[in-house]
């Protein structure tokens, strides 16, 4: 009796310590597209694992030092190469390793010009919304500093664009249809060229390291039992861009 007493003490006390509450932050308000998605997956996922999730949002840098200081459990979404693309400052920060949805970037000007390579834009200016560190990796390695404009938000950026101040935005594709279809004083700007996908992830903060692993195989199981797709058309039907 007294080794099975010593291996259900070892057990318990070997068993990973999970939170019953989670709390995810964003760097995106979260009635925008992509948390309106992945905040529902997320809460189901860690649903099945016995947790209660919660999402707030706070201004991208700020949400990244609540996060990888471990003052909240996570980031929302981020690109797969964060750790590249912020130069590896946030470490303790650990990608759940399944693809929460994949946005595309696009090109939008009110000129005509040809875009086939990024190098296509060294004679533009050309502004982006604050936050998207992928673009603030890419673009300096194409442009000169005082050619990038960085914007508040994508509709800041668009009127810039319609006020002559840049040449060229870089959003999101689906965002960037939606504000040319509500603003009339962007109907001269058109869509150039789709020209990025990026896959987006949730990260988690490593004293939950081992929920990251279990997170994870949830989200892949609701991939192939249907609730994960079930989740994604039900936004894309129903959401409606602020």
């Amino acid at each position: 009796m007294k080794w099975i007493l010593s291996i259900i003490i070892i057990l318990l006390f070997s068993r990973p310590s999970f939170a019953q509450n989670i709390t995810f932050t964003g760097g995106q308000p979260l009635n925008q597209y992509s948390p309106s998605i992945i905040v529902p997956i997320l809460t189901e996922a860690f649903k099945r694992n016995g947790i209660k999730f919660k999402a707030v949002h706070h201004p991208s840098l700020r949400s990244l030092v609540y996060s990888s200081t471990g003052q909240l459990d996570g980031e929302l979404h981020r690109v797969y190469d964060f750790y590249d693309v912020s130069d590896g400052k946030y470490p303790d920060l650990i990608r759940i390793e399944s693809e929460m949805l994949t946005i595309w970037f696009a090109v939008f000007s009110n000129k005509k010009i040809i875009f086939n390579t990024w190098d296509d834009l060294k004679e533009y200016k050309v502004s982006y919304s604050r936050g998207k560190k992928i673009l603030q990796k890419i673009l300096p390695q194409f442009l000169p500093k005082e050619q990038i404009l960085v914007a508040n938000n994508d509709t800041h950026a668009f009127k810039m664009l319609s006020d002559g101040l840049v040449d060229i935005v870089v959003s999101g594709s689906r965002l960037g249809d939606h504000l040319l279809e509500i603003y009339p004083q962007f109907s001269s700007i058109t869509k150039v060229k789709k020209v990025i996908p990026v896959r987006m992830y949730s990260y988690i903060h490593k004293k939950h390291k081992q929920l990251a692993k279990n997170i994870a195989d949830t989200l892949e199981q609701m991939k192939k039992d249907g609730s994960y797709a079930r989740i994604v058309d039900a936004v894309n039907t129903s959401f409606v861009f602020d």
